[in-house]
């Protein structure tokens, strides 16, 4: 446009880079329609070659495809390990459950009810779970958010800490899920014997 007005050349102008801010940011339209404008611009003064024309836009949409498949991955990696960690947590709490049928027949001889004791094994185990997960996710990120900062301070970039709410929602919804598939069916399946057998139990 000053060229247009001023009458003169796109290459009389004395710059090297032209910045063009919008002040709407999420509107692709906007920034197609004036990177079309200066690619017509510069190809009707035959200056294509020697420009470089950089659109936020489609940084954005390389940006937002490259989330999207490392936020696949990662909750790829989190199903496994929780799997894997369901695993090793049922084995735990069953081995936890028989060495404390001694306890648990005098509990059941005094009153106490099976789903009471059964809920004191769930609690247990969510405590181990969600400890566990608390303290990876607090060491993740504190070691993302170490790097990042080294990756910003060579190239210069601003810093942005974010912490990843929807996995640690995931987390905590798979710790409870683990929690009571692990505890509950070997503590529903002791608790179903006498207290006499209860005790016999080793």
């Amino acid at each position: 446009m000053y060229a247009k007005y001023a009458k003169l050349r796109f290459e009389q102008i004395p710059f090297s880079k032209l910045l063009i801010r919008l002040k709407d940011k999420n509107n692709k339209a906007h920034y197609k329609f004036i990177e079309d404008a200066i690619k017509t611009t510069l190809e009707q003064d035959g200056l294509k070659d020697q420009y470089k024309i950089w659109s936020y836009a489609n940084y954005i949409d390389s940006t937002i495809n490259a989330e999207q498949t490392v936020d696949i991955i990662f909750n790829t990696v989190i199903v496994l390990t929780m799997f894997i960690c369901f695993f090793s947590l049922s084995s735990s709490m069953t081995g936890n459950i028989y060495e404390h049928s001694k306890e648990i027949s005098v509990m059941r001889a005094v009153g106490f009810p099976t789903a009471v004791i059964t809920r004191l094994f769930i609690y247990e185990a969510f405590i181990l779970v969600v400890s566990s997960a608390f303290s990876g996710m607090m060491i993740g990120t504190i070691v993302g958010w170490t790097i990042t900062m080294q990756q910003c301070t060579f190239s210069q970039m601003p810093l942005f800490l974010t912490f990843p709410q929807k996995e640690f929602i995931s987390i905590v919804l798979a710790s409870i899920l683990c929690a009571f598939f692990s505890t509950y069916s070997p503590s529903r399946k002791l608790l179903s014997l006498s207290i006499p057998d209860i005790a016999r139990v080793t």
